[in-house]
């Protein structure tokens, strides 16, 4: 049985507390790589892509360049989702890994957890990343991600109107 995709919580360690995940009531622990090589052997040829988020931040992994090189090894894609306050110690590492397919920023957690913090901070450079993966890994699937747009009293437009003005769109 093939599967489209496969979650995988690598580490259950997040380097913020937002108020829309719940509190992880476990000890807090992070996969080996030599765990984490057991699970890819395990699922290589029975699925696309591995998707590292679950509790944890995937990028607080101490590992995490070498787990996305480790999948690469089983023919495996990672789609990673973070809140992209790590992008800039492993951005340009991410560029040159064949295996990841996909990143996933979830915005509000910036703003959920640093209020009265300057956005501009935060976004630079994720979108200095996004910038440089259109020229060097155009095949990446980039995705800005807001979980609360239903939510009344969000002020996600400081959100739209900065990746507008960044990338000429509406």
């Amino acid at each position: 049985m093939e599967l489209r995709k496969i979650y995988l919580e690598i580490s259950n360690i997040c380097n913020v507390q937002c108020s829309f995940c719940p509190i992880v009531d476990r000890d807090k622990t992070k996969m080996s790589l030599e765990q984490i090589d057991n699970i890819f052997q395990k699922i290589a040829g029975r699925s696309f892509e591995v998707c590292l988020h679950l509790m944890g931040e995937p990028t607080a992994h101490s590992d995490i360049v070498e787990i996305i090189e480790l999948a690469g090894k089983y023919n495996l894609q990672i789609n990673l989702t973070t809140n992209g306050l790590l992008i800039k110690r492993y951005g340009e590492s991410f560029l040159n890994l064949s295996a990841l397919r996909q990143i996933n920023f979830s915005f509000q957690a910036y703003q959920d957890n640093f209020p009265h913090k300057d956005l501009k901070q935060y976004l630079d450079p994720i979108f200095d990343f996004t910038r440089k993966a259109f020229i060097k890994k155009p095949e990446l699937y980039i995705n800005f991600r807001l979980w609360n747009i239903r939510e009344p009293g969000q002020q996600n437009d400081i959100f739209f109107d900065a990746v507008e003005k960044e990338f000429g769109v509406e």
